[in-house]
């Protein structure tokens, strides 16, 4: 007898449901209207926080390794080891992107000072209005423009005191795609939850829409969601912010050789979750 996979779930063989996009005959403009309002933002914010992406060398891999584990082992996912990602290089070549986030502080912090002072001399302008006027007008958007100079003070404060921690350069985010004519593929990926605020992972996959869209290339497929439309699963939530759609596959099933040796393993199998 056949036994399925989960039907809800993330399975270990093949997804049952998977998130696609279809971007034939969109362009740059369009494929960024395309997206949520929430997502859109979350990009937008990576362009203005200077946030860039690159694929890796062969030699970075361990270190991509280790993000995916760690990434695996906060979310319950399992992880490949650091030889398929070493096979998938040499095997792939350029048909294989690993892709990383990153964030250079320096610059981030050069970005809000300069925004800050554009913000100072604005207060400064309105000041000298409102001190020529009997009655001033500029209250409420001088006190605005005030709160914005807050704001931008905390970003930096926080910068300069990652730069003490991690260094000028962060790591933020990765993921492996596979590109083929018919589709690009996201696979396994990493986030650094200590960054999260700085938006790695939607830069990450912007970017690559944005190549599969310059390549012709029609389908973009995000892989893998558990099926769970609840709003429970951030996963899945993330990638409908590309507001694509779910595909229903078949799924995957099991077919029993040796059913005293397969019973005897998933016993085994219980026996250690467990424990």
């Amino acid at each position: 007898m056949y036994r399925s996979f989960e039907q809800v779930g993330y399975g270990f063989a093949t997804p049952h449901y998977e998130y696609q996009k279809r971007i034939e005959g969109l362009n740059k403009k369009t494929l960024f209207q395309s997206y949520s309002k929430k997502t859109q933002y979350s990009i937008k914010k990576t362009y203005e926080f200077g946030i860039t992406t690159r694929n890796i060398s062969y030699d970075e891999l361990e270190m991509f390794h280790e993000n995916t584990t760690k990434t695996a082992k906060r979310l319950g996912f399992y992880d490949k080891e650091l030889s398929y990602y070493q096979s998938v290089y040499r095997t792939f070549g350029d048909n294989a992107k690993f892709m990383i986030a990153e964030i250079n502080l320096s610059d981030y912090i050069g970005h809000f000072q300069e925004i800050i002072r554009n913000l100072k001399d604005k207060i400064d302008q309105m000041i000298l209005i409102d001190s020529k006027r009997e009655k001033p007008t500029k209250t409420r958007q001088i006190k605005e423009l005030r709160s914005q100079v807050e704001q931008h003070e905390k970003r930096i404060v926080q910068a300069k005191k990652l730069i003490e921690q991690y260094g000028k350069k962060i790591n933020l985010a990765g993921a492996l795609f596979f590109i083929q004519p018919q589709e690009v593929s996201y696979m396994f990926s990493y986030t650094n939850a200590e960054f999260k605020n700085f938006y790695g992972p939607y830069r990450t996959q912007a970017d690559m829409l944005e190549f599969a869209l310059k390549e012709k290339v029609p389908v973009y497929n995000f892989y893998g969601v558990s099926g769970d439309r609840s709003g429970h699963d951030g996963v899945y939530e993330f990638k409908k912010g590309f507001q694509g759609y779910m595909v229903d596959n078949m799924g995957a099933f099991i077919l029993p050789i040796n059913k005293f040796r397969y019973q005897f393993l998933q016993t085994i199998k219980k026996i250690i979750r467990r424990r």
